[in-house]
């Protein structure tokens, strides 16, 4: 049965691969992105927010079978927390009520192998779970000052699955599974770029070790991403799953969660 999905960042990596995925699977896809998709938003920003939200709602007519969160940034910068948690989780709760009137409705989010569960910045991640976006912005900046900018990304993948699980006991209540597919580093433009320069190659593989067949593809994620936001999954909830080709089991061997 075709189903209606929404995918943010679906300009490029893994957003673009499960988007042409999906449709060619017979599903229809509204894309959120910065451009050269169906809503343009920017949602490292309140207002771009609600524009996507909005727009996405009339384009689908109030009813979303499943959404997939791809939008994100891994800048060491404060606007990294703007995007990957504020973006995630006020478009997620904007759609809500669009996802509770469509058929076996799924959420995805798409978090992060190893940044998660790496050093990461308290009042960051206290903040973005308080809702508070002017205080983990300015916790954000605490930390760049401090020469710990690259906390930025960690914090908000910290947040951002804290949030997953927490949000997930809620919409139980709606018959809504949501998940997180957490990749390693992926050989979109953004993660290329870095495994592909011999200065930053070598310390990417200590930091983020591939034991199984080396980084992945884009293309490669989108499978599972795709059963996730499927019917089919009606038994995962609130599970972080690790997509990483062995990155989070070589750094954390004794750690069962």
């Amino acid at each position: 049965m075709a189903r209606q999905v929404v995918v943010t960042g679906a300009a490029s990596g893994i957003g673009k691969a499960v988007t042409e995925l999906l449709r060619g699977q017979g599903h229809a896809v509204v894309g959120v992105d910065l451009r050269g998709v169906e809503v343009e938003a920017d949602l490292s920003k309140p207002e771009g927010r609600r524009k996507a939200v909005g727009e996405v709602l009339e384009l689908t007519g109030g009813k979303i079978d499943a959404a997939i969160l791809s939008a994100g940034v891994s800048r060491p910068e404060p606007i990294t927390v703007a995007i990957n948690y504020f973006g995630v989780v006020e478009f997620a709760e904007g759609i809500h009520e669009a996802l509770k009137g469509g058929d076996e409705p799924r959420l995805v989010v798409i978090s992060s192998s190893v940044a998660g569960t790496q050093p990461s910045d308290p009042a960051t991640v206290e903040a973005c779970l308080a809702h508070d976006e002017e205080a983990a912005l300015k916790a954000g900046a605490a930390t760049v000052e401090l020469g710990l900018g690259q906390q930025n990304y960690n914090s908000s993948k910290n947040a951002v699955a804290q949030w997953t699980r927490r949000t997930a006991l809620e919409w139980a209540r709606d018959g809504i599974p949501v998940n997180a597919i957490a990749p390693g580093v992926v050989l979109s433009p953004m993660g290329a770029a870095v495994a592909g320069d011999p200065r930053f190659a070598e310390a990417l593989e200590r930091a983020q070790p591939t034991p199984l067949y080396g980084h992945a593809q884009p293309a490669d994620i989108a499978p599972l991403i795709a059963f996730f936001a499927s019917a089919e999954n009606n038994i995962c909830t609130g599970q972080v799953i690790y997509a990483d080709r062995g990155v989070e089991v070589s750094l954390r061997p004794q750690d069962l969660v």
